[in-house]
């Protein structure tokens, strides 16, 4: 769509004769959504990166993201699945990889006889 000057507007975009409109994410206000208890970005630009070290929250940010665009239109075109869907299954998935990373598995020989004592680290949050 163009405005009063002949410019494409700023946000609207025209795709296969249907309008989409794309907005900007300005400021993002996040509280009790997994690991992040509450965390508020401001004043953000077209572009942003997020720096931090492992488990710092950066995943979790691009996640409450995805997860208020479901409000608007649940499907994801990309992943082919209603993104309620894929945030349940991502949670589900990660929890048994984690189960599985911290499993310690030890096969020991005791008198003439091979045993394997498997046992799991429980989760320790800091």
């Amino acid at each position: 769509m163009l405005n009063n000057s002949g410019l494409p507007i700023k946000g609207i975009v025209i795709l296969n004769s249907q309008v989409i409109i794309i907005s900007m994410i300005n400021g993002l206000e996040i509280q009790n959504f997994r690991g992040i208890k509450y965390c508020k970005l401001e004043d953000l630009s077209q572009v942003n990166i997020l720096v931090g070290r492992n488990n710092s929250g950066k995943s979790t940010i691009l996640e409450a993201i995805y997860f208020i665009s479901s409000l608007g239109e649940n499907y994801d075109e990309i992943r082919k699945i209603q993104k309620i869907d894929y945030l349940i299954r991502r949670r589900l998935e990660e929890r048994i990889k984690e189960k599985i990373e911290k499993s310690i598995t030890s096969i020991t020989k005791m008198n003439n006889n091979i045993v394997n004592l498997t046992s799991l680290i429980p989760n320790i949050r800091h």
